[in-house]
């Protein structure tokens, strides 16, 4: 209940409890009543009214507690479940204009999803929630290698953790709802830690995350790319072993993923089988999450740059293992992908920010891949 209403009920409790009284004592007082009641009655009168008020006090305790408790937990409409929310992300770019720089973006954006250590209801937690998902798509251009940097974002997992403890225990459905919604968060900045470090072999815990439970359109979008991320790592890790050691012996440099040397090892390697099936387990099940995080992109410029490019590594991979797309279906792929990260850089300049920077550099990874499996 809002402050205004709460001193408008106090008032007229307070009034009627005066009220009472006066009327009490006029008119049940012995002088008045010596006609009509004697003095035993005037006492019952008197202790029938205590009580009656006595009743209303708790009545109107009661009223308070719960409607304070309904405040707290009421999530009807909440941001989290809006399968219709969306971001208007040339407003978010125009906020970074002014940052030139890395760390100056890195400052302006931890300021931006910076939580409130005590909220005052689950709507306004869950919108607490929903910013930080909205911007965690720009911490991929964050180092979270810095240990400042880490340290930052581990606080604000912990104060955001910390935060949904205390709705744990008022409905189960809420409960389980923003713990998939903090998950995510937890692990999306896992993800990225573990990215900026190039650490083999660690992955994010993005499958322990239930999927099915996220029902905002921009955080179903954030997990099924994440979690298709996590999954090509995964298969990229299961030949990366082989493809070195056998580069090493051909005495080519260890090159990175996706350069023309490293292409042309996976394309000539022979796979143990249970390699391959490893293999086209995990690049199937990370084509099946970028083909849903673009179902509910839709048309959506930015986030379509991202998804596209995720995608068409993957199939990528399958071509050179499994030959399942032909080459001119490939260079098709790379050529729409290269006009997407175009199309994201022309809509979003913002005349020389930061991320005018790093939306350049997405365009050259794209043509540099496709230079790379040119000369594959």
């Amino acid at each position: 209940m809002k402050k205004k209403t709460r001193i408008i009920v106090l008032l007229i409790s307070v009034i009627a409890f005066l009220l009472g009284v006066a009327f009490t004592a006029l008119f049940m007082s012995p002088a008045v009543s010596l006609d009509f009641h004697t003095f035993s009655d005037n006492a019952v009168s008197y202790i029938s009214f205590i009580i009656s008020f006595i009743a209303f006090v708790f009545s109107m305790i009661t009223y308070f507690s719960i409607d304070s408790v309904n405040s707290i937990t009421a999530m009807d409409g909440n941001v989290l479940e809006n399968e219709n929310y969306s971001i208007a992300y040339e407003e978010v770019v125009d906020s970074f204009r002014e940052c030139k720089e890395k760390e100056t973006f890195t400052e302006e954006l931890l300021q931006c999803v910076a939580p409130q250590k005590q909220t005052i209801s689950c709507m306004e937690y869950a919108d607490e929630l929903q910013k930080i998902i909205d911007y965690i798509i720009w911490f991929a251009y964050v180092d979270l290698g810095n240990e400042a940097v880490s340290k930052r974002c581990g606080e604000l997992v912990d104060v955001i953790k910390k935060e949904q403890q205390r709705y744990s225990k008022l409905s189960n459905g809420i409960n389980y709802m923003l713990n998939e919604n903090v998950k995510l968060i937890e692990y999306v900045l896992l993800y990225q830690k573990i990215r900026n470090s190039r650490t083999e072999g660690v992955f994010s815990k993005l499958e322990n995350i239930r999927g099915d439970m996220l029902r905002n359109p921009v955080s179903k979008i954030v997990y099924f790319d994440y979690l298709g991320l996590d999954y090509r790592r995964k298969a990229a890790a299961v030949l990366d072993g082989t493809v070195k050691e056998t580069m090493k012996k051909a005495g080519l440099n260890e090159g990175r993923e996706f350069q023309t040397d490293y292409m042309k090892t996976v394309q000539a390697l022979t796979l143990r089988d249970e390699q391959r099936e490893q293999f086209d387990c995990l690049s199937s099940r990370a084509l099946d999450c970028f083909i849903k995080a673009e179902e509910y992109a839709a048309d959506n410029v930015l986030w379509n740059g991202y998804i596209q490019y995720n995608k068409l590594r993957v199939d990528i991979m399958r071509y050179l293992v499994f030959k399942e797309k032909t080459r001119e279906e490939l260079i098709a792929d790379i050529d729409n992908t290269i006009k997407a990260r175009k199309n994201v850089q022309f809509l979003m300049n913002r005349g020389g920010s930061y991320l005018d920077k790093m939306f350049e550099d997405e365009t050259g990874r794209v043509l540099e891949l496709k230079e790379n499996f040119m000369n594959c």
